[in-house]
């Protein structure tokens, strides 16, 4: 088997004995993959560094954070396929909750494309930003949700007050021994005035 310099493709041996192309290296394609991935990486940090300094920013740049994330997220951005980035997108959403963030994370969790962190990420910052309503309505598909979920749902149940109070008190045969600590946990914590879900 040869390849000369010139040709633009070669070819391999196949087992009946042919032969079939193989696709020449192309250093435009390497050049772009390795530029999305690098892209994927410091997008993450760069969330990172968002959320730790979130506070500290003006209002105006607050929103326009968050702005951006809203509408990467809703065109469908490839850097935000990658889990973990969405992950920290999420929780960078839940450091400024409006009705635009809550419709959003709750578009995301009704995907049925995402895995139990995101869902659980989306329950926790859905809680922080007071979605009671949608809160609520979950209580009916508590059993249906994956372990994750369900962990998350019952510390946001602490949110619906009297609400997720008579609920706990109803379900709490069905909690598993790690579900009741999970509970015992929130219990006091809900009761700080500056205690906030943390995500």
């Amino acid at each position: 088997l040869t390849c000369s310099p010139t040709s633009n493709r070669s070819s391999a041996p196949r087992r009946d004995g042919a032969s079939m192309p193989i696709r020449p290296f192309s250093p435009s394609y390497a050049a772009d993959q390795c530029s999305s991935r690098v892209e994927q990486l410091l997008f993450a940090s760069v969330l990172m560094v968002a959320k730790q300094v979130f506070a500290e920013l003006s209002e105006a740049g607050q929103a326009t954070i968050i702005d951006r994330v809203l509408s990467m997220i809703r065109s469908g951005s490839h850097v935000l396929r990658v889990e973990l980035n969405l992950a920290y997108a999420i929780r960078l959403l839940a450091c400024r909750p409006s009705a635009s963030v809550q419709e959003t994370l709750v578009a995301l969790y009704n995907s049925p494309a995402h895995t139990p962190l995101v869902r659980r990420d989306i329950i926790l910052a859905l809680a922080r930003s007071k979605a009671w309503p949608w809160l609520s309505d979950r209580r009916a598909s508590f059993r249906a949700m994956s372990r994750a979920e369900r962990r998350a749902f019952i510390i946001a149940s602490f949110m619906l007050k009297e609400e997720g109070r008579h609920w706990r008190h109803r379900i709490a045969d069905e909690f598993s021994p790690f579900e009741k600590l999970v509970r015992d946990w929130a219990a006091p914590r809900m009761n700080r005035p500056d205690w906030v879900i943390p995500l």
